[in-house]
């Protein structure tokens, strides 16, 4: 089920099930971290976004 938080929505991934056997080693494929930048934009834009309702 998703929730979503201000303007990001998170969703709860199910958790696999586990393996039948030992599975031989894989290589993981990893997601991109969060950048510092990116979180200075989120933020940037959040603060003009109260700014702009604060006018209102």
């Amino acid at each position: 089920m998703p929730v979503i938080i201000n303007e990001f929505e998170v969703v709860m991934e199910p958790s696999p099930p586990p393996p039948a056997q030992p599975a031989p080693m894989q290589p993981q494929s990893e997601a991109t971290p969060v950048r510092p930048e990116s979180i200075i934009r989120i933020q940037q834009r959040h603060q003009a976004r109260i700014k702009r309702v604060w006018a209102d």
